[in-house]
C-alpha cells in the first residue's frame, strides 16, 4: 500500500471507531459538557504535561465511567487519544520524521481506535503508558519501536547532581553540542508482547530512526536520557543489558550517573532478582544519564548506511 493510501487507512479506522455506538456516546456527553473539538485536543495536551485531565472533562469521565461496558473498554480515554490523533494525521508529514516513523506513529493511531483487548489496561488514566499515547496523539512524542522521544534538553540542574570527576566532561560536550537545548530525550517503552522483553535488535533499530529523524531535523544537539535502566548498577546484576551503554560509549556518547532512583521508578518490576537485591540492601541504582551529540549519532548513521554496525 502507498504512503498516501496507508494514511486512509489509519483515518478510516480512527473514524470508525469515533462513529461507533459506545464512542459516538462519549462524543455527545463531551459536547453536552460543553468541551469542543478543540476543547478535547487542548485537554490531551494538558494531560501530557500534567498526567491530570482538566477539571470539567475529569467529571465527564467519571460519569461515563459508571457504564461499565464503556469503562471495561476504556472507550471514554480511547475516544479522547483517538479524536486528537485523527487531527494530528494531516500533520505527520509536516513533522520531519523518518518516513519508518510515520508509519508507527499511524500505527499506534489505530492501536487507540481497534486496541488487542490484552493491551486495554495501558490506557488507565494517570499511567506511563496512557501519558505517552497522548503525547503521541498530539505530536509532543514520537514513536521509534521500543523507543520514543520527545523534544526537550539537559536541565542544567542535573550537571550538579553528576560526580565532581564527571562535570568538566559533560560540560565539553554539552560545548560541543553548542547548548543544552534542543534535544531528543528518549524514552523506553518495552513492545506490548509477553513477556515485554528489551532487545538489542529493537533498540538498535530503534536508534537508527531517532538518528534519521534528528538528521532531518537540524536544530536537534544530540539524544538524551536518564534511567535506572542506564546505571552501572543496574548492569552489574543484569549484564545482559550491558549493550544499552555501550553502543552509545563506543560511539562517542558519554555516560555518568546522577542520584539514586526513585522507588517507584520501575526497577522493581518485572524482576524477582533485583526486587530481593533491593531489600536485601544489595541494590541501589542510581540514574544513569547517557548524552549522544548529533554529530556523533550521525556519524553512527552514516556507518550504520554503509554496512559498518548490523541494525
Amino acid at each position: 500500500m502507498n504512503e498516501r493510501g496507508d494514511a486512509e487507512q489509519t483515518a478510516s479506522v480512527c473514524r470508525d471507531f469515533l462513529e461507533s455506538p459506545p464512542a459516538a456516546a462519549v462524543g455527545d456527553a463531551l459536547a453536552s459538557a460543553g468541551i469542543t473539538s478543540d476543547g478535547i485536543v487542548e485537554a490531551v495536551r494538558q494531560y501530557v504535561r500534567t498526567r491530570v485531565w482538566p477539571e470539567a472533562l475529569a467529571r465527564v469521565l467519571s460519569s461515563l465511567r459508571e457504564d461499565t461496558g464503556l469503562r471495561e473498554g476504556y472507550v471514554p480515554e480511547r475516544y479522547l487519544l483517538t479524536h486528537a490523533a485523527l487531527g494530528s494525521m494531516p500533520k505527520l508529514s509536516e513533522a520531519r520524521i523518518a518516513p519508518d516513523v510515520e508509519t508507527l506513529m499511524r500505527r499506534e493511531y489505530e492501536f487507540f481506535a481497534r486496541p488487542n483487548p490484552n493491551w486495554l489496561a495501558t490506557f488507565e488514566s494517570g499511567s506511563r503508558t496512557s501519558v505517552a499515547y497522548a503525547g503521541m496523539a498530539v505530536l509532543k512524542r514520537f514513536t521509534a519501536g521500543q523507543s520514543h522521544w520527545e523534544v526537550s534538553g539537559l536541565p542544567r540542574s542535573w550537571l550538579l547532581k553528576a560526580p565532581l570527576r564527571d562535570q568538566p566532561r559533560i560540560l565539553g560536550t554539552i560545548l560541543r553540542m553548542g547548548g543544552f537545548a534542543p534535544c531528543y530525550y528518549q524514552h523506553i517503552m518495552p513492545p506490548r508482547s509477553n513477556p515485554p522483553f528489551l532487545l538489542e535488535r529493537r533498540s538498535l533499530r530503534s536508534w537508527f530512526l531517532i538518528a534519521q529523524s534528528m538528521e532531518m531535523q537540524p536544530e536537534i544537539r544530540g539524544i538524551i536520557t536518564a534511567s535506572w535502566l542506564n546505571s552501572e548498577d543496574t548492569l552489574r546484576i543484569s549484564p545482559h543489558l550491558r549493550w544499552m551503554n555501550d553502543v552509545i560509549v563506543n560511539n562517542g556518547g558519554i555516560l555518568t550517573h546522577l542520584g539514586l532512583a526513585r522507588e517507584d521508578s520501575g526497577f522493581l518490576v518485572g524482576s524477582p532478582e533485583r526486587q530481593r537485591l533491593y531489600e536485601a540492601g544489595e541494590y541501589r541504582p542510581r540514574e544513569g544519564l547517557f548524552i549522544w551529540p548529533r554529530d556523533a549519532m550521525l556519524r553512527w548513521l552514516a556507518e550504520c548506511r554503509a554496512g559498518k554496525h548490523k541494525i
